[in-house]
């Protein structure tokens, strides 16, 4: 059953439909198959001459980045799922790599690392913005990088990142990454301290216990497991 109405309202399975498309039963997106991409970046994916709207990624063996997708010319609301197959980490770069109106807006202006074996995401295309949405995610394990920043000798630092994904539940753990160095003294050392997890959000206690070392340029990866 198809109707179209003189509002040029869609109804497929109503002959009263009551929004633009109105569907009465279920719908089907079809697999594209398989999406060959290479380890490290790939830039400008190209979805094919024929573009479905869900894809199974095979290629890559370490870890690898999607940086930008062609869309389908004036295709304003084009939505994809890439699943990841392979064993390697996925990660959605956010608006960089490739031409710019094929990049990817990710929340909170960073880098998207998702783990584990058939971890998806799906996308969709804005006109308006010139880049593809991030509009959801399936994964394991999530990981988020902060920005370096500086910690001074003999100084308490209670942090809070706004993290979407985390909940009161989540599993959290949080590492150092950046360019620092342990003392040779035992007094001279950074550490974490009681981290917990909040909806929205991850808090913990780092500590300078050094009395004579800054360290500079520190940053985290946070992982957040649900």
């Amino acid at each position: 059953m198809f109707s179209l109405s003189t509002t040029a309202q869609v109804g497929i399975g109503t002959t009263t439909p009551s929004t633009t498309l109105d569907v009465n039963g279920a719908m089907s997106l079809r697999d594209g198959g398989t999406l060959t991409l290479v380890n490290g970046n790939n830039n400008n994916i190209n979805l094919g001459t024929v573009p479905y709207s869900n894809y199974r990624i095979i290629g890559p063996t370490t870890s690898f980045s999607v940086n930008s997708i062609i869309p389908t010319t004036a295709s304003d609301g084009q939505i994809i799922t890439l699943q990841n197959t392979t064993n390697a980490s996925m990660i959605i770069r956010h608006n960089n790599g490739g031409l710019v109106n094929n990049r990817i807006l990710v929340p909170s202006e960073r880098n998207l690392e998702l783990t584990g074996r058939y971890s998806s995401v799906t996308l969709m295309y804005s006109n308006a913005q010139n880049r593809w949405i991030l509009q959801n995610k399936l994964s394991d394990e999530t990981r988020y990088y902060t920005v370096p920043n500086n910690y001074e000798a003999g100084t308490i630092y209670n942090l809070t990142y706004n993290i979407p994904a985390c909940t009161s539940t989540s599993i959290v753990s949080v590492n150092l990454l950046g360019d620092w160095s342990v003392g040779t003294q035992p007094w001279e050392e950074i550490t974490i301290h009681h981290v917990e997890a909040r909806t929205g959000q991850v808090r913990f206690i780092l500590v300078n216990s050094s009395w004579t070392t800054d360290y500079i340029n520190m940053d985290f990866v946070i992982s957040v497991r649900n």
